[in-house]
Formats: structure tokens, C-alpha cells, sequence
């Protein structure tokens, strides 16, 4: 996994576990052994899915677990959730069979689809591209 791949994957899995760090949090502190009880749908599935994943190399990383503690305390500190998808980056970029769970996680087979008129679907990495959709474009270099 590239790079750019690695920043995106950080980004999603963050955005997918910050809210629920005050619920998941408990389990990497010992104070819990499972969640139960929580009624927050797909959102918290998908969010316990990732965590399982994850859990194991934060805990192996002080940064890590310090930055979790952050967001479970403040789920609404922008600074907090940076931090914590900062140190979510340096886990998946050491561990590359880490990223390649979370992405199976996120994404299910790896395929990407294209929906609807004018979509783009993007499988890899584009920097410096340009990608022009619609009807009767001209595109001049």
C-alpha cells in the first residue's frame, strides 16, 4: 500500500472509530471486556469491526494509546481526532497486513464501483491527474 493509500486508509478508519472511542476505549484500558448495550447500528458494527483490528498495535504504542484516550475524552476535539488518525498512519504504515485488515474492514472485496452518471471510480492512486466529466468537454493541454 502506497503512501496516499496509507493517509486515506488513516483517514477513514478515524472517522470511522472516533465517536465511538468513549464507548471502544474502555476495552484497551482493561476496564471492559465487551460492549453491550449500545444501540448505535451499522455505525458501531463497523466501528467494533475496525477496533478489533486495531486494538492490538495501539495498545503496543504508547502515542497511540495516548491519542485514543484523547478522543475518547473530547470525541468532538478536531485536534484530538488529527492526532489520533496521525498516529493511525504510523501504525498502518509499519504494519502493511494491519492496513490490508482495516481495508478488507472498510471495503469489503477491494473492488471499486463507479455509480451513476458522470462517476468516477478510482482503484489506485491519480496525483497529478486530471479527471473531467460530463458532456461535450473540451480539454486543451
Amino acid at each position: 500500500m502506497d503512501t496516499p493509500q496509507i493517509i486515506d486508509l488513516a483517514k477513514q478508519v478515524t472517522t470511522a472509530v472516533a465517536p465511538f472511542l468513549p464507548i471502544l476505549e474502555p476495552i484497551l484500558t482493561g476496564a471492559g471486556e465487551k460492549i453491550g448495550g449500545v444501540a448505535a447500528g451499522a455505525g458501531l458494527d463497523r466501528a467494533k469491526a475496525l477496533w478489533a483490528k486495531l486494538s492490538t498495535a495501539v495498545r503496543g504504542n504508547e502515542d497511540a494509546r495516548k491519542a485514543v484516550q484523547e478522543v475518547a475524552q473530547a470525541p468532538d476535539d478536531e485536534d484530538a481526532v488529527a492526532a489520533l488518525r496521525l498516529q493511525i498512519r504510523k501504525l498502518l504504515a509499519a504494519n502493511p497486513g494491519l492496513a490490508g485488515d482495516l481495508a478488507g474492514v472498510l471495503g469489503g472485496d477491494g473492488r471499486v464501483v463507479a455509480s451513476g452518471e458522470g462517476s468516477v471510480a478510482i482503484g489506485g492512486n491519480v496525483s497529478g491527474s486530471t479527471i473531467v466529466t460530463g458532456r461535450g468537454n473540451r480539454v486543451g493541454r
